[in-house]
């Protein structure tokens, strides 16, 4: 039998590696910068142990893309690689809240909260993919396809000292306790700090990933893909593409088995591949009089440029079920949105966007450097 030859590397084959692993990147260097701390601290807290922000978040808060400005975010990563942690919150009452929950891949597992009717104080068992235990009686299970995992709650409060002091005592109660310590004589162990994580833990994580040669960007997305982060299936038809070209999880990446032509393509790699996730940002949703709708967040398939575009832009996004973000960066008359101006918004009578929950307006700088 004649041996197939390996394809060779191109521009556009090394690009098409690094946009896949994009959300894994960004959301593990998130992860890292959240928790490598050895107790809570402002909006960094241990594994396994809620960050609740009291306030909402200063104009120049960076820990997530496009944060909101009216919710008090409560944010844990968990581990569930060696046994199930159980997620426990209050009853919420009538106030509008989520519970959205992330793989590390950025995708959504699943969502609870005002628009699911899970109103009332409730024990979630959350379980790594393989755990076959029995679940006790009135937990409700839920799958984490990888050994990390990330809750983010978004109460809504009105900004008010009063509202925020009740939406302050819902966030005292959220719990994370792992099942084998169920008992009021629990006492959390924390994790270790790594002095050495690798990378800067107070930078933008788009700063740091930008940071990265492109051998140490696919070799720790291969790394993590080998056993905490496992592919979805359907990726499976990338994952033999890439192996094709040399790609493998748990394998490290060699450039220097690449030609001197491909390895030259590899240095400006990490700006070409943000470049080309930055001009698919219209493509997060439809555009409607010039405003961008986003659509199909949360959950995205093999489309792998709006996943990609997402952790750039928007890490790490609700389902379009919960939220919706219509964003712009221009007028009327298409000119650039600028802070010398004043501008007004405009609904046409009785064509307001239907709100089930609430609505806001947020601003955003833009970094000219993506």
């Amino acid at each position: 039998m004649r041996r197939r030859r390996r394809p060779p590397w191109t521009r556009n084959s090394s690009r098409t590696p690094y946009i896949y692993g994009y959300s894994l990147i960004t959301t593990e260097v998130t992860r890292v910068q959240m928790t490598n701390v050895a107790a809570p601290q402002g909006l960094h807290a241990p594994l396994g142990e809620f960050i609740n922000v009291p306030r909402y978040p200063p104009a120049d808060f960076r820990g997530v893309s496009v944060p909101h400005a009216d919710t008090l975010y409560s944010l844990a990563w968990l581990d569930v690689g060696t046994e199930p942690m159980v997620f426990s919150h209050p009853d919420m009452g009538d106030r509008f809240f989520l519970f959205l929950m992330y793989s590390l891949w950025m995708l959504v597992v699943t969502s609870v909260g005002t628009r699911t009717g899970a109103t009332k104080a409730t024990n979630y068992l959350i379980t790594g993919s393989g755990w076959s235990g029995q679940v006790p009686v009135g937990m409700v299970q839920i799958k984490s396809p990888t050994r990390y995992f990330l809750i983010l709650g978004r109460p809504q409060a009105d900004g008010a000292n009063a509202d925020y002091a009740a939406v302050n005592t819902l966030q005292a109660q959220y719990k994370l306790t792992p099942l084998s310590a169920l008992g009021p004589a629990f006492t959390y162990q924390l994790a270790p700090v790594d002095p050495n994580p690798g990378f800067s833990t107070t930078d933008k994580p788009q700063s740091v990933i930008l940071g990265f040669s492109a051998e140490e960007y696919f070799t720790r997305m291969l790394r993590i893909m080998a056993s905490p982060v496992p592919p979805a299936p359907e990726g499976a038809p990338l994952l033999a593409r890439l192996g094709r070209i040399g790609m493998v999880p748990g394998q490290p990446f060699d450039a220097s088995k690449l030609s001197p032509a491909a390895r030259e393509g590899l240095k400006d790699l990490p700006q070409r591949a943000l470049t080309t996730i930055g001009a698919h940002r219209q493509g997060l949703g439809v555009v409607v009089n010039g405003w961008a709708v986003t659509k199909g967040l949360g959950r995205y398939g093999t489309d792998y440029m709006k996943r990609a575009a997402v952790a750039a832009f928007g890490w790490p996004a609700n389902l379009q079920e919960d939220a919706v973000y219509p964003f712009t960066e221009t007028d009327s008359e298409g000119r650039p949105l600028t802070g010398a101006n004043r501008y007004a918004l405009t609904f046409a009578v009785r064509q307001a966007p239907p709100i089930n929950g609430f609505q806001s307006i947020t601003m955003y700088e833009i970094d000219e450097g993506w």
